[in-house]
């Protein structure tokens, strides 16, 4: 197991973080992510697209406007392009 999943995974059928309990991925698991998938940008898209996947699967009953389903792809897609986040621990 990772240290990603030890700490900030995703429960389902929700999507909530098992930590913090805030949308899934919160900011901190994106910081985790990037920091695992350092400089394999592609390789963190195609997982977040499994991950993407399983949750409209698991939140189709739920969505019921168009919108909700364009919030999902930003909250799973839409922090994958912005610069990369320090860790909060990480010295400069």
């Amino acid at each position: 197991m990772t240290a990603f999943e030890l700490r900030h995974f995703y429960a389902r059928p929700l999507w909530l973080c098992t930590t913090c309990e805030e949308l899934w991925p919160c900011p901190e698991a994106q910081r985790l992510l990037l920091a695992e998938f350092d400089g394999k940008r592609l390789h963190l898209r195609l997982l977040m697209g499994m991950y993407y996947s399983d949750a409209l699967n698991d939140l189709t009953d739920y969505m019921t406007e168009r919108a909700q389903y364009q919030a999902l792809n930003k909250r799973f897609f839409g922090w994958l392009s912005q610069p990369q986040i320090p860790l909060k621990n990480s010295k400069p």
